[in-house]
């Protein structure tokens, strides 16, 4: 995951170094884990808070929206080792905390009926392949929201579409 942010967003020169790879740098996982682990409890937090229908879920959504964007902001930061700054990752932040809190609409409908019938057909082994399955779909939204995220500053900073020539060919 770590080698796709930075792939995205040009961190990397010259292929993966040892040393962004050794243990030395295991906090930053743990630290990305924990700060998921936490957004997810303020998610339905925020669900149990604001159960109804109406305008609160509206609200409940863009609240959604702000804890899953926030979330992944910091994460993304965390475990590309603060080489990109926040400014930079914010758009893609954006689009994945829309991502998500769209996968938990559709999640919170498909979800228990597909685990239901996984469960009747194939037992536990179904019920895991479901789980494994969404966890795809979510990695998915994640790295899709966070290049397009990148393309999105670029395009709006006015860099995307310059090509690097370089100096000796400046001139010509």
């Amino acid at each position: 995951m770590r080698r796709r942010f930075a792939a995205s967003l040009t961190v990397l020169r010259g292929g993966c170094r040892a040393s962004a790879i050794s243990i030395k740098f295991a906090w930053r996982w743990l630290a990305a884990v924990v700060a998921v682990v936490i957004g997810l409890a303020f998610v339905v937090g925020t669900r149990i808070i604001l159960r109804g229908g109406g305008p609160t879920t509206v609200v409940e959504f863009i609240v959604e929206i702000m804890i899953w964007g926030a979330l992944w902001w910091i994460a993304c930061w965390i475990v590309i080792n603060r080489q990109v700054t926040l400014r930079r990752l914010l758009p893609g932040a954006v689009l994945t905390g829309i991502g998500f809190a769209v996968a938990g609409v559709y999640g919170r409908l498909f979800l228990p009926p597909l685990l239901a019938d996984s469960a009747q057909r194939f037992g536990v082994l179904g019920m895991a392949f479901t789980y494994i399955g969404w966890l795809l779909v979510l990695s998915c939204i994640l790295l899709v929201a966070m290049t397009t995220g990148r393309v999105a500053y670029l395009t709006r900073s006015g860099s995307a579409w310059h090509r690097h020539v370089p100096l000796d060919m400046q001139g010509a």
